[in-house]
């Protein structure tokens, strides 16, 4: 069957966005909080949280985590996770992978670019 790209990801994003246990993955409070707590840790640190990292910091189950970082990459933040996994490999505009795009900031250079 052949697909519009805007219906397959219409599909995808229903497949995130539907009640997973107690919160609904989709509460767009949730998502806000996760794209948050992935910025902050990224400027802070120049590494991108684990999800079980994400869960911690939205006080949710881990598999719910896992769930509220696929979501929020569907609902079509810049970035994207680690073929085959749930890691974060970019975050716009950092890269969570060593790029030769070095980012400094007041003199230090913890970042790579996408």
């Amino acid at each position: 069957m052949i697909t519009h790209r805007g219906e397959r990801r219409e599909r995808r994003e229903k497949d995130y966005f539907r009640l997973e246990g107690r919160k609904a993955v989709s509460e767009p409070k949730l998502l806000d909080q996760a794209f948050h707590f992935i910025m902050k840790r990224m400027v802070k640190t120049g590494q991108a949280p684990h999800y079980t990292e994400i869960a911690r910091e939205l006080k949710v189950p881990v598999e719910e985590g896992r769930k509220t970082l696929q979501a929020l990459f569907a609902a079509g933040v810049p970035g994207w996770l680690h073929p085959g996994t749930d890691l974060i490999s970019s975050f716009a505009p950092f890269n969570n992978l060593p790029t030769p795009y070095r980012l400094t900031i007041d003199g230090r250079q913890n970042w790579f670019g996408q």
